[in-house]
């Protein structure tokens, strides 16, 4: 689902604003409004189970904002534990950032084999990334 699909004004609508409001707001300003907005009592019974270090946290006054803020992070750091020590070293040795990996894996599908290319390869790799990420806004 993207965000063409998605009924945010609906959404919106649901949860008290007018018509006139509705007309003036992008899906951006849906999701930085949604993100104030409380979750619902099944999500959070959902997040309980699906993350068990929880369970001394209270989620019922979590927002939207507040778990997206916390999966990401999770996110973060269960993708860098999925690295050896040695290729963490080596990374931050050449100044590759942990996040420009997740581009580089589309291209080498593996690590080690970034890690195998010569930085002006992976420098190149990046900058085509990036460039077509800023020409797609």
């Amino acid at each position: 689902m993207n965000a063409f699909d998605y009924d945010f004004k609906g959404e919106l609508k649901r949860h008290g604003y007018t018509e006139e409001e509705i007309s003036k707001f992008s899906y951006h300003d849906y999701k930085v409004i949604e993100s104030t907005w409380k979750l619902p009592e099944e999500m959070m019974i959902s997040i309980s189970k699906s993350y068990p270090e929880l369970a001394n946290e209270d989620p019922s006054q979590w927002t939207y904002g507040d778990y997206r803020e916390y999966y990401t992070k999770q996110d973060q750091e269960n993708f860098v534990r999925s690295f050896t020590d040695e290729q963490l070293t080596q990374l931050n040795q050449r100044g590759i950032l942990v996040e420009d990996t997740f581009y580089l894996l589309k291209e080498f599908h593996e690590i080690d084999m970034i890690l195998a290319q010569p930085d002006e390869v992976l420098k190149r790799t990046l900058e085509r990334y990036y460039q077509l990420s800023i020409d797609s806004l």
